[in-house]
């Protein structure tokens, strides 16, 4: 089943916009979807993705992204298990930090946010498919082809997005509640609070980055350790 018939199954008839054409997005769809009291944006692009360099590492795919904008917020949220570029932020709840591996900032708006009953819908909900959202840019976001792969249902789909919006409203909800608590301690307090929230997800990004170019390094001087064991042996 593709994307389209897969978001009709699950949502009905969405009213979908056509955007114009561009070099890399050959074509480009847009739908806006109500959950949760949230307002979910839907793209389905048929785009250019480059893989790897060199000649004829290019190839055109479909994709398609449900988005939740929490711009202008600094939020950082990694979840899935296997992502392990971003330091851990320990829930103390043993089950649940076996299951997922909550990363991100600012740290103690997510360790609010992930409070007992998120967690407990969380490790309920999630099931056997990874369908938590992941945010590095703007918004928090769920990709319906890796949903599809994974063999889930539309029914499923459907009940991901509810817990994706309850994920959501608690994250943006603590970090708005934290800024008010900082803009009613006075205009200093609140700049100083918003600086700080600032600083954390780019220092996060930046360990993040540091740690990547840390393995790629290792890697580097692996592959040459073995090209220069081989050349004693031969």
């Amino acid at each position: 089943m593709d994307a389209w018939q897969f978001l009709s199954e699950a949502f009905g008839e969405l009213p979908w916009q056509q955007q114009p054409p561009t070099e890399r997005v050959r074509e480009d769809h847009r739908a806006t979807l109500l959950v949760g009291g949230l307002v979910f944006q839907i793209r389905r692009t048929y785009q250019l993705v480059t893989s790897g360099t060199g000649r004829g590492s290019s190839y055109l795919r479909w994709r398609t992204e449900i988005t939740y904008p929490y711009a202008p917020r600094p939020l950082l949220l990694i979840l899935p298990r296997n992502h392990i570029a971003y330091a851990r932020i320990p829930t103390g709840d043993a089950e649940f930090d076996k299951r997922f591996r909550l990363s991100g900032a600012p740290p103690e708006i997510l360790r609010r946010a992930f409070d007992e009953p998120l967690r407990k819908r969380l490790l309920a909900g999630a099931g056997r498919w990874r369908l938590v959202p992941t945010a590095e840019g703007k918004a928090f976001s769920i990709d319906v082809e890796s949903i599809i792969e994974q063999g889930a249902t539309p029914a499923e789909l459907r009940e991901v997005l509810d817990l994706f919006a309850l994920v959501c409203q608690r994250i943006v909800g603590e970090y708005d509640r934290a800024h008010a608590e900082a803009k009613a301690a006075g205009p200093q307090a609140e700049a100083a609070w918003v600086e700080a929230q600032k600083l954390a997800a780019a220092n996060a990004k930046r360990g993040a980055m540091g740690l990547k170019l840390a393995i790629l390094g290792a890697g580097a001087l692996l592959i040459i350790g073995l090209v220069a064991l081989m050349a004693l042996m031969f």
